[in-house]
């Protein structure tokens, strides 16, 4: 009988199954490690070209994390209460799992929580205040109605655009000859007029002693006989490649050493500035942390008052870019409704004042 319960007892462990993980689990362990070591790779090298892309113009890592954080949990909470008894890889794993996605999800979600934040209040309210209307139209947007429309329906008293093309001014020509008398360019390329500026009121061009073209930025002043302003137009060099990225990061230092050396001294101590445009860079960016970090307590980024504020917008260009209009009206809107390639890259600094 002691024999034939040990022959019996032998045969039942031969019988038993191994655990060999299903196809199906493997790649689910898989795509969940590549996902944390991506995550993991873009926190270490934000500076490096691409992690800049990546922690830039991807503003859906939080999002994604979070979901593989959701899923995790839920995987923990049915092996822990539900298949008690069930022993797998994917069990061992889904604490270490959830661990690193609520790591990637705070890493990811710090330089949003920093950034948007309520403004503070202004330090004085102003009589007669200057009306302001800024955008990158695209070099491509041949919608010139809709533009005027804009225009009119707004009636700024300043009209400052990037990526104004030479088409643009043929067709505005006119327009602003009418509407706004004074004008200034404030770089120029052989396609493009580039940055431009249009007012009701006189333009002082305070950029001469210096090579602007090559900065990518304007300085001038609008004296509206209540007051008067200093505005900077940016519009930085977009990092399409390494050495555009490189280019983009010695303008974003150039503008900087200018505002506190030679430009500080000729502007009064009370001065009202407006410095804004297409930086190119967005606040998750450790590019913007020192751009911006090194204005503080002189301006202050008014767009961080926004938690949605997607300024280069996929939809948008598609609708308006005359190179897209091939693609039917569907797919351009469907596309737009991703979030990919979305990102928050154009700003207004003000003074307290």
């Amino acid at each position: 009988d002691k024999n034939k319960n040990i022959c019996f007892l032998i045969k039942n462990i031969y019988s038993q199954k191994p655990f060999i993980p299903s196809k199906k689990s493997n790649m689910s362990l898989i795509f969940a490690s590549l996902r944390i070591l991506f995550g993991g790779v873009v926190i270490l090298c934000k500076g490096s070209y691409f992690g800049e892309l990546a922690i830039s113009f991807l503003p859906h890592l939080s999002i994604i994390s979070f979901l593989g954080l959701l899923f995790r949990v839920f995987q923990l909470w049915k092996f822990l209460y539900k298949d008690k008894q069930k022993k797998s890889l994917k069990r061992r794993l889904s604490p270490l799992f959830v661990l690193c996605f609520w790591i990637l999800f705070g890493c990811f979600l710090r330089p949003i929580k920093q950034f948007y934040q309520p403004l503070h209040q202004l330090n004085q309210s102003i009589d007669s205040p200057i009306k302001v209307l800024f955008s990158n139209i695209y070099m491509g947007n041949n919608n010139i109605d809709a533009i005027k429309k804009m225009i009119l329906d707004e009636n700024p008293d300043v009209v400052l655009f990037v990526e104004f093309s030479e088409e643009h001014s043929q067709a505005l020509k006119d327009f602003f000859a009418t509407h706004y008398p004074y004008s200034n360019t404030t770089s120029r390329s052989k396609i493009a007029v580039g940055s431009i500026v249009f007012s009701k009121y006189p333009i002082d061009n305070l950029a001469d002693d210096f090579p602007q073209a090559s900065w990518r930025y304007g300085y001038f002043s609008i004296d509206t006989e209540k007051w008067k302003y200093y505005f900077y137009e940016i519009h930085t060099a977009s990092p399409v490649s390494k050495a555009f990225f490189e280019k983009r990061n010695q303008q974003l230092k150039q503008i900087k050493s200018d505002f506190f050396t030679h430009h500080q001294s000729q502007r009064e101590s009370d001065a009202k500035i407006i410095m804004l445009g297409d930086f190119n860079t967005s606040p998750r960016s450790a590019y913007y942390a020192d751009f911006a970090g090194s204005f503080s307590g002189t301006l202050e980024n008014i767009t961080k008052t926004f938690p949605i504020l997607f300024t280069r917008n996929l939809w948008e260009m598609l609708n308006v870019h005359k190179d897209f209009s091939f693609l039917p009206l569907w797919i351009r809107k469907a596309w737009g409704y991703f979030p990919f390639f979305q990102s928050h890259i154009d700003h207004v600094f003000l003074s307290p004042n």
